[in-house]
């Protein structure tokens, strides 16, 4: 149906909440949203870990409210491939028979179980490095005329730069490449730290873009 307008000022005031709520709370909504129509709640974890350390709370506090949580081992923690599926034990059942039936199971995984259990013990509140990494990147990068950056909005390890001048946008992707730079997208490029980067490549990063643009 169509909304009028008590609807849509019902709709911004909810909107204007959630803003000012922290995401805990609205976990704990969502979840009792969930409980009162029967619907079972899944987590997406791919970046859970880095949620955590941001919201500045332990790992239960935020899955507390879900049925089930999937979590990536490979993204933010380093391993080099591995996922995790969590919960009860007839769900972790009929998973098992489902990912046999889509031919999704592997033989000999130990050594990726090992990589991402290393992953899981070391490189957890090693993150914090990566968001240091990611606000000097954005500090950086704010400073160089032709990029838009804006360092106050990096809450974790990614970081946002636009590129002002379209036509430049492939030439300085070419320059970064000659530089050991991988670079891809479009006028706006998602940049994310991790474990194998370093201070001295966040300097390598500015330093290039900065030279590029200066010359282009």
């Amino acid at each position: 149906r169509s909304l009028d307008n008590k609807d849509r000022d019902d709709q911004q005031d909810d909107t204007e909440a959630c803003r000012n709520e922290s995401a805990i709370v609205l976990l704990a909504r969502a979840a009792n949203f969930c409980a009162e129509n029967s619907l079972a709640l899944h987590l997406d974890g791919a970046r859970l870990f880095n949620a955590m350390q941001k919201q500045g709370v332990e790992l239960e506090e935020i899955t507390r409210h879900y049925h089930s949580v999937s979590l990536c081992i490979s993204k933010g923690l380093g391993a080099p491939a591995g996922s995790l599926l969590v919960g009860s034990r007839a769900l972790i059942d009929e998973a098992h028979k489902w990912r046999k039936m889509l031919g999704g199971g592997l033989r000999q995984v130990g050594i990726l179980a090992a990589a991402c259990q290393f992953a899981l013990e070391n490189n957890v509140e090693r993150l914090s490095q990566d968001y240091e990494h990611a606000r000097l990147l954005a500090e950086g990068l704010s400073g160089i005329k032709g990029v838009l950056c804006d360092a106050g909005a990096v809450q974790t390890n990614m970081v946002f730069m636009t590129i002002e001048d379209e036509s430049k946008i492939a030439p300085l992707e070419e320059f970064l490449a000659g530089q050991g730079i991988l670079v891809l997208g479009g006028q706006v490029k998602r940049l994310v730290t991790h474990l194998d980067i370093d201070s001295q490549a966040v300097t390598e990063m500015v330093k290039a873009c900065s030279t590029f643009l200066a010359a282009a």
